[in-house]
């Protein structure tokens, strides 16, 4: 049994290296994670005395979002002969091809696909993750409009073992006073950088989503333009003692949001969220609910002027979506204008 090619000893799941193996017998492949299997087959070799075992990135990421992001797995390996032979490798949760080695990405760069500057509002929550492997200070520099600049080192990480650990942190401009003053601000830990610039004029009643991003980690996005509402009503009709009737209804809304114009760093990132199964709308006291994205619009253009702008819809997760949601005294309704709330 020789191994043609087999996963390198750190990757992203993203990059992991097919399975290659040259054998003139069947070959037993256990793999196994802390101990414990997941999955084990046997493959008989093809008329050329070879076995590939494809696609391991797409076996590994469901018990990488499952535990931690980043784990050690164990593939072994197995003749009838008594031949044995094992491949250690580490895999980090990843869905984006990348052009770079793992190490060298994931230790310049947080878990993000934004490779700009984000534009946030004041209000807005905000987090950034990065893998670590030794104690790691967090630092974020926020420039008034003022003129003075403020940097706070709010966080020291220490990871809870020497193994690779994906560890997240907020980075809200909540935490600076006055952050409705705050024109940029910038994060740093180790050698990555992450870039915020503030937005003053900010929607009416905006909603922010929380999502899984390629990465496994939050980011959270606010539509910059107007969000519509859509009630559909799914009635069902029978006949009863000769009389038409209504005997069940459901209340579905449907919601529309316009992201507005976006950078075009932001045009290509904000495809995470379109792609992403684990959506929920955040209040200033946390989640929310779930939300469900049913249908996104995005094309671009090769147009010098070209300013990227999306639509998609989205609903609330569960199935009872008639609410009552008690607010405090008001004068008008969320529709009017906040000058007389």
């Amino acid at each position: 049994m020789v191994i043609l090619q087999q996963p390198e000893a750190f990757s992203l799941a993203s990059d992991l290296k097919d399975l290659f193996i040259e054998s003139n017998e069947k070959v037993t492949v256990r793999f196994q994670t802390r101990g414990n299997v997941f999955l084990e087959e046997t493959y008989s070799p093809d008329a050329e005395n070879k076995i590939a075992v494809r696609d391991l990135g797409r076996l590994f990421l469901p018990y990488l979002l499952t535990f931690r992001l980043i784990e050690p797995f164990s593939i072994a390996l197995s003749t009838p002969s008594g031949e044995t032979k094992t491949i250690d490798c580490r895999v980090q949760y990843c869905r984006l091809k990348i052009n770079q080695k793992a190490e060298s990405f994931l230790s310049s760069h947080f878990l993000t696909g934004l490779q700009e500057e984000k534009i946030i509002y004041p209000f807005q929550k905000e987090y950034l993750s990065f893998v670590a492997t030794e104690r790691t200070e967090v630092e974020i520099s926020a420039r008034y409009a003022s003129g003075k600049t403020v940097k706070k080192t709010a966080w020291v990480l220490e990871p809870p073992s020497a193994d690779p650990q994906v560890l997240t942190v907020e980075v809200s401009p909540s935490l600076f006073e006055h952050p409705e003053t705050i024109l940029y601000a910038v994060a740093t830990a180790g050698e990555r950088t992450f870039a915020y610039v503030l937005r003053r004029s900010a929607p009416r009643n905006p909603v922010q989503f929380l999502f899984l991003n390629s990465f496994g980690v939050k980011e959270t996005f606010i539509p910059f333009a107007s969000i519509t509402r859509e009630n559909k009503y799914e009635n069902q009709f029978g006949v009863f003692n000769g009389n038409y009737r209504k005997y069940g209804a459901e209340l579905v809304k449907e919601y529309t949001a316009r992201t507005g114009v976006l950078t075009q760093g932001m045009a290509d990132w904000i495809e995470e969220l379109f792609l992403s199964r684990n959506v929920f709308l955040l209040s200033q006291d946390g989640i929310e609910q779930e939300a469900t994205l049913t249908e996104a619009t995005l094309q671009r253009s090769s147009a010098r002027d070209e300013l990227p702008n999306y639509a998609f819809k989205y609903r609330a997760a569960p199935i009872n979506q008639n609410e009552l949601t008690i607010r405090g005294a008001r004068i008008f309704d969320l529709s009017f204008n906040y000058t007389f709330n």
